[in-house]
């Protein structure tokens, strides 16, 4: 009896622990940027409301760090898997909204998501939250995939809006110019001019060159810039409250 009452237990406790550790992976799914009270300030404009009500097409682009300092400065995926998944639960349902993500580490960033659907978007958040963080931070090859995802759109208009939320803890590495990571940014928001808000975030220590190099490129891109470590709510922002949609007029 004494064994069927200990077999007993231990499979109660084994249950508990899978449940936990399942809703651990999908901790990021059940709530959007509505249901989770967030005040994001950027002190810029903000254009949740345009998000809300926009119908033309808008191309999301995320841009997102997981090289190797990440075990330290996002180890439970709050920043990145977190915010990039309230803001998709908030709009997944939109069909004018498209989907697309870059990951960028050691020395290359490689395109997760081209104007996908709902699905694999979904997919592409799996695979961040599973991913083991690595490697360096290469900026220039992640500017550069932003470029190249926007000139082979598939389903480009006139009317489409661009939105790139590039997201890092950390100096770009290799080390580079601000003045070519500015050029760079430049020629993201050239490719499609009146079309592409460049926007940023940074999450890690505080370090006023990583973070100042960040506003820049916001500033060069038409967007908003956010430093986590000066945001009323630290890591827990609202990127509705963060990017600008270019063209549109945001409060």
């Amino acid at each position: 009896m004494k064994t069927i009452s200990r077999v007993l237990i231990l499979t109660i406790i084994a249950a508990h622990a899978l449940s936990f550790q399942n809703c651990s992976k999908v901790k990021f799914s059940a709530t959007d940027e509505k249901s989770v009270v967030i005040k994001t300030e950027t002190g810029g404009p903000n254009c949740r409301t345009v998000l809300e009500t926009i119908n033309t097409d808008v191309k999301v682009i995320y841009v997102v760090d997981v090289s190797g300092s990440n075990d330290k400065t996002d180890p439970d995926q709050v920043v990145r898997a977190g915010s990039i998944s309230r803001f998709y639960n908030s709009y997944a349902s939109k069909t004018n909204f498209k989907w697309n993500a870059i990951s960028f580490s050691g020395t290359t960033a490689k395109v997760r998501l081209a104007e996908g659907d709902g699905q694999l978007f979904s997919d592409f958040l799996s695979w961040l939250t599973g991913h083991t963080d690595d490697g360096d931070t290469p900026y220039v090859a992640a500017l550069d995939k932003t470029t190249d995802i926007i000139g082979a759109d598939p389903t480009p208009t006139s009317l489409g809006k661009y939105v790139v939320v590039f997201i890092s803890d950390g100096k770009p590495d290799p080390a580079v110019e601000d003045s070519v990571l500015k050029t760079e940014v430049q020629q993201i928001v050239a490719s499609m001019p009146g079309r592409v808000s460049f926007n940023t975030v940074y999450y890690g220590p505080n370090n006023a060159d990583a973070s100042d190099r960040l506003k820049m490129m916001a500033q060069t891109g038409g967007g908003n810039f956010l430093d986590t470590n000066k945001n009323s709510t630290g890591t827990l922002f609202s990127i509705s409250d963060l990017v600008i949609v270019p063209g549109e007029v945001c409060e």
